[in-house]
């Protein structure tokens, strides 16, 4: 947990957009880190798995200009459309 937040904190002079992301996490990650270690891997995975949707639906939503690709269902569609912006953005 603490080395992807330090990974998230050290990319924030590059791109100020991660403040939001990094408080968020930092919030998260503290409640987790208060869990029993049983339950700590279960809510950090979940805590990554919310966050990278979110982006990806950002991304989806707001980022792609073609309508077929926003409103499409295919996963593998938008997973190519995830890798083409990867590669170029």
């Amino acid at each position: 947990m603490d080395y992807t937040e330090e990974r998230i904190k050290s990319q924030l002079y590059i791109m100020p957009g991660l403040t939001n992301v990094y408080n968020q996490m930092h919030d998260v990650f503290s409640a987790v880190k208060q869990l029993p270690l049983s339950l700590k891997p279960k809510y950090f995975s979940k805590t990554i798995e919310k966050l990278f949707n979110s982006a990806l639906s950002s991304l989806m939503n707001e980022k792609l200009t073609d309508d077929f690709i926003r409103e499409s269902q295919d996963p593998f569609l938008q997973a190519l459309a995830l890798a083409t912006v990867q590669m170029y953005a």
